[in-house]
């Protein structure tokens, strides 16, 4: 059960009392607010009723049945916008929000490595070292953030935030989980599709095994393949870079399609 409450912030007088007294003024008037939850194969709307009202704190209350917040197909998860508006497609107002499903959002129940430790990592000079950002295709909300050029540490971090709050944040080093054997690995590039966590190295292209294929309340380790490419020397990696398009979709596998130069750097297609 989702149990939401709903309070109106004066601009003027942004207290307690303030917004408590504005709430007031707009229930007396018959106002109520409504919530538009959707995402692109799912939408409803819910009304907060008139009667159920938070008597010591004057805001409205709803109670959503958990079962209702669901897309129609139970094994792909897509992040829901929420348009909250004060009475019901009268437009009087509206603000947007995102709600975010953790036990359904696909690289959030997974150990991505070893947990981290941000305060040892040691980085000789900022310049060796640049940081990729990369966001969920299906959850905007949740972002990965990793430390490419440090040897044989592959830093990343994950936030279902978009790191508003460190106690939403959990890191991790990639590298055991990588390759064990790589000696100075050092991370260049990295892509998160909807189904997979593509991991790019000086060693070459690892692919994770199918992210959205986890045991629901148990995070396991996130285990990676090596995807072998005749065409390209190892000592040529460290010139390339992934490129993909990011769509939200359900995929069946993951290939690297091609490769070619793009100023003076070449590009690796992911395909999804």
């Amino acid at each position: 059960m989702q149990n939401i409450i709903c309070d109106a912030v004066d601009e003027d007088d942004d207290s307690v009392i303030g917004n408590h007294a504005l709430s007031e003024s707009l229930f007396r008037r018959g106002h109520t607010p409504t919530l538009h939850i959707f995402n692109s194969t799912w939408s409803s709307y819910f009304h907060f009723p008139r009667i159920k009202r938070n008597v010591s704190n004057e805001t409205w209350m709803m109670t959503i049945p958990r079962s209702l917040l669901s897309n129609l197909k139970e094994d792909f998860y897509e992040e829901f916008n929420v348009h909250a508006m004060l009475d019901y497609k009268m437009e009087v107002f509206t603000t947007k929000a995102s709600l975010l499903d953790l036990n359904k959002e696909a690289i959030l129940q997974w150990h991505l490595g070893e947990v981290l430790d941000t305060s040892q990592l040691l980085v000789t000079s900022i310049n060796d070292i640049k940081l990729i950002t990369v966001v969920s295709s299906c959850a905007p909300d949740v972002v990965l953030v990793a430390v490419a050029g440090i040897p044989s540490v592959l830093p990343i971090c994950v936030s279902y935030a978009n790191f508003m709050d460190l106690s939403d944040t959990s890191c991790y080093d990639l590298s055991q989980a990588i390759c064990p054997d790589c000696s100075n690995l050092i991370l260049l590039d990295m892509e998160l599709t909807s189904t997979y966590l593509v991991v790019f190295t000086n060693y070459g292209v690892f692919v994770s095994k199918e992210i959205t294929d986890f045991y629901k309340g148990y995070k396991l380790q996130l285990m990676f393949n090596y995807i072998h490419i005749n065409d390209i020397e190892q000592e040529s990696w460290i010139n390339y870079e992934l490129m993909h398009t990011s769509e939200c979709q359900s995929a069946l596998s993951v290939g690297l399609v091609s490769y070619e130069c793009v100023n003076e750097r070449s590009t690796l297609h992911i395909l999804d």
